[in-house]
């Protein structure tokens, strides 16, 4: 927002907030990669690591989208073990076990 000299707003110029930038990077993912497993946990793995660095005011966000990820998830895959698949984070979206290493 810019004000002349005398203090009159003169400009205002609207910037996207947090949760515009949120939808922006992950709807068009979600909606159409929904039905895809591998898309699925790629997205849950990058929700939790973004929600684990992010400050606290950026949580509420990624956590809401969250949901909704989880909501696409009951309405691809009725079966419970792809459900179960769908809800495991992997960077990788392969289904690759983690291993420990010792």
């Amino acid at each position: 927002m810019w004000r002349d000299e005398q203090g009159a707003v003169r400009v205002i110029v609207p910037l996207p907030t947090w949760d515009d930038f949120v939808r922006l990077a992950f709807d068009e993912i979600r909606t159409y990669g929904g039905g895809s497993v591998q898309v699925i946990r790629r997205l849950r793995a990058l929700m939790c690591d973004l929600i684990a660095m992010s400050p606290d005011d950026r949580g509420a966000a990624l956590r809401a989208w969250q949901v909704r990820l989880d909501r696409v998830v009951a309405q691809h895959f009725a079966d419970p073990d792809e459900q179960a698949a769908a809800f495991v984070e992997d960077r990788q979206g392969l289904g690759v076990t983690r291993r420990s290493v010792a």
